[in-house]
């Protein structure tokens, strides 16, 4: 009986094809996910979502051989909303901390960020410094909100819905401080003119600033978390993780697991 030896690019395309149709035959991850948070979330006019995290996630999907949709959550219901199924997953800066972690089943940190003071650049304002009675901006329901409420509980805490509802505050004069994440620290108010960082950036205490940034499930989805760090860590190895990190950062914002 001869063998018929088949083409390694067929056998190749054989076996795309049939991952493509078990993917099909899945149904899509839905992903919530707050937007702007530049330069980890945006959404652009048509409606597609892009940023280094959305981006992190879909190269993911694809090593998951999984369809993903983004769904966009404010930042206020977005942990309910995941508990009552209105998605699977929430990529969305969410910071790993341990009353989080009593609620949802967190994956593998993906990626670490420090946060910031930003004063307007003719103040000479020390967040060291007594703080009572100054007006510092958060956005709300965030681990700089935690920190602030917690280190500086007799200033004038601000909070807001978004980072754009912030920093229209701040250019308005009505805030001596705000306090958010070193990156967009940078793009929201630094590099538009007229800002500055004040102070050393800050990732500690750790019960307030957590263990990174990761991707949240429900907690009885353990399966998938597995299926999904597996997928992460295909990511690293194959390159796309750095050329995205390099692409939006000119630092390393790896999490100790990913080096």
């Amino acid at each position: 009986m001869s063998i018929v030896k088949r083409p390694l690019c067929l056998i190749t395309f054989s076996l795309a094809a049939l991952l493509s149709a078990r993917a099909l035959a899945e149904p899509p991850l839905k992903i919530a996910v707050d937007v702007p948070y530049a330069p980890f979330q945006l959404q652009h006019a048509d409606g597609s979502f892009d940023g280094f995290e959305v981006e992190l996630v879909n190269a993911i999907c694809t090593e998951m051989q999984r369809r993903c949709e983004w769904v966009k959550q404010p930042w206020d219901g977005i942990i309910p909303g995941l508990l009552s199924r209105k998605y699977d997953i929430i990529a969305s800066a969410l910071s790993v901390t341990e009353e989080r972690a009593r609620q949802v089943r967190f994956a593998e940190a993906y990626y670490v960020v420090p946060s910031s003071w930003v004063a307007p650049a003719d103040r000479m304002l020390d967040p060291n410094d007594d703080l009572s009675g100054r007006t510092i901006g958060v956005q709300r329901s965030t681990i700089q909100d935690d920190y602030v409420t917690r280190t500086h509980p007799q200033a004038d805490i601000r909070r807001y819905p978004d980072a754009s509802a912030l920093a229209a505050d701040m250019s308005a004069g009505r805030l001596d401080l705000a306090f958010i994440t070193t990156p967009l620290a940078q793009e929201v108010f630094v590099d538009q003119g007229g800002y500055r960082l004040v102070g050393e950036p800050i990732r500690e205490p750790r019960e307030i600033f957590g263990d990174g940034i990761a991707a949240a499930f429900r907690p009885r989805d353990e399966a998938l978390v597995e299926r999904f760090d597996r997928a992460l860590h295909q990511v690293v190895a194959n390159g796309t993780y750095e050329e995205l990190m390099e692409r939006y950062f000119d630092y390393d914002v790896r999490p100790d697991g990913l080096r």
